[in-house]
């Protein structure tokens, strides 16, 4: 079970008057409690009391866990079917429990949904420290591999986007869109390029002057990305001037 999903809990199964501290307790067995019949859903955990306390010390305890839907169902699940009061679980009663069981389920779920999108958007937060990473962020936009220079990529988006994280590269646009306009320079261009360089010349139009001046400081032979770069800005310049 999720660690955020752990929101209620029984009390633990000690004979003391008051519980240790759990924090430092050790769990020596872990099990999933399902009833089938009447819906009861939990993880049990027997739990080795912590040393600190002379009085519980070597006690052996039961922590009973769920969420708080499940713990609501299995509250009046055990009320009304469990104990006796006086009179036997009526049909009504079933077919209502049968409904909230259903419906506390139903939560559990959407819950986990939740926050598994919350999830994926504070990753799309997190900054991205070297082109593996940026690499890895691209290709799982474009649900393929992709070649070319990731290192020369990273270094220039980093330069016009802080904080470089997966939330900015959505902002320049989705990764088909930005292909696809690459592809349409790289056309007019007449060239062959590679994946990085059709990404970088579908958001060069956004950033002509900055990319011009990175390509133009870069060291060594004119590779295939600097020249793609160099035709591409010399085009869009001509466009604008026409």
């Amino acid at each position: 079970m999720p660690r955020h999903r752990l929101l209620a809990s029984r009390s633990p199964a000690c004979l003391h008057p008051r519980p240790p501290n759990f924090s430092q307790a050790r769990s020596i067995r872990r099990r999933r409690q399902k009833d089938l019949d009447n819906g009861y859903e939990a993880h049990h955990f027997l739990v080795l009391a912590p040393d600190d306390e002379l009085a519980t010390r070597g006690a052996i305890c039961e922590v009973q866990i769920a969420t708080v839907a499940a713990h609501l169902f299995n509250e009046l699940e055990h009320d009304i079917s469990y104990k006796v009061h006086g009179h036997a679980v009526t049909d009504d009663e079933k077919r209502f429990l049968r409904s909230v069981l259903g419906s506390t389920r139903a939560l559990d779920h959407m819950v986990d949904l939740l926050l598994a999108e919350r999830a994926r958007g504070e990753a799309k937060q997190t900054r991205l420290d070297d082109a593996s990473e940026l690499r890895v962020t691209l290709e799982r936009q474009a649900d393929r591999p992709l070649t070319g220079d990731f290192a020369r990529l990273f270094r220039m988006l980093e330069a016009i986007l802080e904080p470089l994280n997966a939330a900015a590269l959505e902002r320049l646009g989705t990764f088909r869109d930005i292909f696809e306009r690459g592809g349409k320079l790289v056309t007019e261009l007449g060239i062959d390029v590679d994946d990085v360089t059709c990404y970088a010349l579908g958001i060069l139009p956004d950033y002509v002057d900055e990319f011009a001046m990175m390509a133009g400081h870069w060291k060594g032979p004119i590779s295939p990305l600097r020249r793609a770069i160099e035709q591409g800005v010399a085009k869009l310049r001509a466009g604008v001037m026409r």
